[in-house]
């Protein structure tokens, strides 16, 4: 409810992940700016926000979401559970379980076999099978990329 809230309040039914991070951290103070990016990146990353060129917008799920009338402040633990940097892996994985009725070792397996065809990292297969399936990944695939980023930044900074 709290990302719709934060659709409602702008007036706008596309949002930049800027004007999202800035409701969620300055204009609500709900979040931090880091934890505002977890946040709306999670929301992506379950298929509640959607990326199009335009920019970002409601999933139809969240837009039947009925919302109080009167002023809205969200349950701080789950607002806040929502603002951890999830697991990518663990995530994708139950995606493409909860949308495909595979069964989760399936998925695993499937990707291990991707990852070693390939030479790819594992989120980067889990990407691939998800596509196979016929899945938009869409919302998955920056958050994989600065996943790996950082991944790389860090071996550097460690070797």
């Amino acid at each position: 409810m709290a990302i719709k809230f934060i659709y409602q309040r702008s007036g706008k039914d596309v949002m930049s992940r800027e004007e999202i991070v800035l409701s969620l951290s300055a204009d609500q103070k709900w979040l931090s700016p880091d934890q505002a990016r977890h946040f709306l990146e999670n929301c992506i990353g379950r298929g509640l926000i959607r990326q199009s060129s335009e920019g970002l917008s409601l999933s139809e799920e969240v837009m039947d979401i009925d919302m109080p009338k009167l002023a809205f402040i969200p349950d701080e633990e789950q607002i806040k559970g929502w603002a951890k940097k999830r697991d990518l892996f663990q995530s994708t994985v139950d995606m493409i379980v909860s949308r495909t009725g595979m069964e989760k070792k399936e998925v695993i397996a499937d990707a291990n076999r991707m990852k070693g065809r390939l030479n790819v990292d594992i989120k980067v297969a889990l990407l691939i099978v998800a596509m196979k399936c016929g899945l938009d990944v869409s919302g998955l695939v920056d958050e994989i990329e600065q996943d790996l980023i950082e991944r790389r930044i860090n071996e550097k900074k460690n070797s």
